[in-house]
This record gives structure tokens, sequence and C-alpha cells, in this order.
């Protein structure tokens, strides 16, 4: 195979190219293929996998650690979101920010139930210290089951909001579960959405950030 080195009984791929391009050709090459019939893309220049799934958008992200030297280091850190195209339009029209996607789930891999950490170390994955080719059937068992699994858990807003609400965790999303509500025309699991932040406010002694209870209030009137 093109590429392919052995160094005590390791295999390594793309070894005497620099981390960049070798981190580049090595998910081109043998992850992207994987992931084409889940309807992913992938964008060489961000090292980012996406795809449109239902109502969101799926991200599969990798960082270069800041490390990466030669044939020392060469480490990824894989990370992913959802992210939602509609509310991001909603808040576009309305001025109140320009971007493209709004976050709305996601986080490091190693936090998604089920991920296979062999040859996975504090977060990453390093092509210098471990068989690559085992390294890559480890990453793309995790992308194709784990993480894929993750992202079908997540198909609707109703999804979203009601993971949230049973998790009790990340109040901060209120006003953009709110928002995401609205935009759905669904009054019912709106006023769920103020009840969970209220409930929240009202048993948390260490404060509320003052933004985040004024935008509440707005959605309140």
């Amino acid at each position: 195979m093109f590429g392919l080195f052995r160094n005590s009984k390791r295999e390594f791929i793309f070894e005497k190219l620099s981390p960049s391009i070798r981190i580049e050709k090595i998910l081109s090459e043998f992850v992207f293929p994987e992931l084409v019939d889940l309807g992913f893309k992938f964008n060489k220049k961000d090292l980012t996998f996406s795809r449109t799934h239902y109502e969101f958008e799926n991200s599969i992200i990798f960082q270069k650690s800041k490390w990466n030297n030669g044939s020392d280091i060469c480490a990824i850190k894989p990370s992913i979101a959802i992210q939602s195209k509609a509310l991001a339009d909603f808040y576009r029209k309305n001025k109140t920010t320009n971007t493209k996607l709004i976050g709305l789930a996601g986080g490091n891999a190693e936090d998604i139930p089920n991920w296979n950490q062999e040859c996975f170390d504090d977060g990453y994955y390093d092509f210098t210290q471990y068989d690559n080719l085992q390294i890559v059937k480890n990453l793309n068992h995790n992308l194709s089951g784990p993480v894929n699994d993750y992202f079908d858990q997540y198909k609707t807003y109703s999804d979203i909001v009601t993971h949230k609400i049973q998790k009790k965790t990340e109040y901060y999303l209120a006003p953009r579960l709110y928002d995401l509500c609205a935009i759905n025309n669904d009054a019912l699991f709106g006023k769920k959405v103020i009840g969970w932040y209220d409930e929240f406010k009202n048993r948390t002694d260490k404060g509320i950030p003052e933004e985040l209870d004024k935008e509440m209030m707005k959605r309140k009137l």
C-alpha cells in the first residue's frame, strides 16, 4: 500500500510527510470513505466531516495538536457538534447574530458513550505512537458507531429540548431552546423550557448571569 511503512511490527501511514499533510491524507483516504454512506462531506481545510441530518447539522472536527513536530508527534483531537441552521437564520433575520450555525449539543469525542479508548491518550490519537491501521480501525468504529448513534438521538428540536430538560444541565442554553420551540410554533414546549429554567433559578445558590436572566425575561413577555 502506498505510503505504508513498518517499524517494530507497527505500521505507519504516510510517515515521511509533514504532520499537517499526513493528517489530511489519512483522514481523506482512510476515514472519509467509511463516512460517505452516512452522508458526510469532508472539508480538508478545516479537517471537518459534516452533514445535514434531519433538522440539524452534524460535524466531526479534528484539531491538530500544537505540539505536532515531524515524526515525533502527529496527533489529532476529535470533537463533535450538533448545530442548527434554522436557528441561525432566525437570529440573522432578527439581527442578533451573523453566525451561520448555532451550537446545541456535542463536545469532546471521549465523552460520547461507548467511545473506544484503545490507542487514544488524553483525548488524542497520535500517529507516531501506535499502529496507524489500528488507529484508523478504532476511529472508524467510533465514528460510524458511537458517534453516529449520538447524532441519531437528536433528529428534531423536540429531541434536543427533551434531552436537556431531562438531563437538568446546560441551563445557559435556555434562550436557544425556547427559540427553537418558537420557530417551530410549539408554545407548549416553550413553556416547558421556561419552567425548566425557572426551577433551576429558584434552587441554585450560584447566581444567574444577568444577561442570561434578561434574555429569559424577554421570552416570558
